[in-house]
C-alpha cells in the first residue's frame, strides 16, 4: 500500500461530512499518480444506483464516486491500469484513527466491472 497516498485520504476524510457516520474517501491513481477522488456522499449517481447493496439506497459510496470522477476527466478504456485505494476516518475518544473500509457488495461489483484489480483498504 502506497502510504503517502493513504496518509493524504486519512487526511481528506477527517475533513468530510459524515453519511451514515462513516467518512470515507476513495481514489484512483497509477504510479504513485492520484488521477481521482471521491467520497462518499448523499447525492446519487446512475452508478451509484445501478451498483447500490440494496434498491433503497440514495447515497454514493465511496468507491463508485471515485470512479464517477474518474469516467469525468478520463477514458474508461484506461481505467483497468489503475488501482485504488479506500481510507475511513473516525474520531474515536478525542483523537483520530484509520476504521474499516472493506467493500460493500455493490462497491466490489462496479470495481470489477471496470476491471479494477488492486485494491487496497484500511
Amino acid at each position: 500500500m502506497n502510504r503517502k497516498i493513504e496518509a493524504r485520504l486519512f487526511e481528506i476524510a477527517k475533513t468530510i461530512e459524515p453519511v451514515g457516520q462513516a467518512r470515507v474517501v476513495a481514489c484512483l491513481f497509477k504510479r504513485n499518480k492520484i488521477l481521482a477522488i471521491g467520497t462518499n456522499s448523499r447525492r446519487t449517481s446512475i452508478l451509484a444506483r445501478r451498483y447500490s447493496k440494496n434498491n433503497l439506497s440514495l447515497c454514493d459510496d465511496a468507491e463508485v464516486n471515485c470512479i464517477n470522477r474518474y469516467l469525468e476527466k478520463y477514458n474508461k478504456d484506461k481505467i483497468h491500469e489503475c488501482s485504488m485505494m479506500i481510507v475511513r476516518a473516525k474520531f474515536v475518544d478525542g483523537k483520530w484513527e484509520r476504521g474499516k473500509c472493506k467493500p460493500c457488495s455493490g462497491c466490489k461489483s462496479c470495481i470489477s466491472y471496470f476491471g479494477i484489480k488492486e485494491v487496497y483498504y484500511t
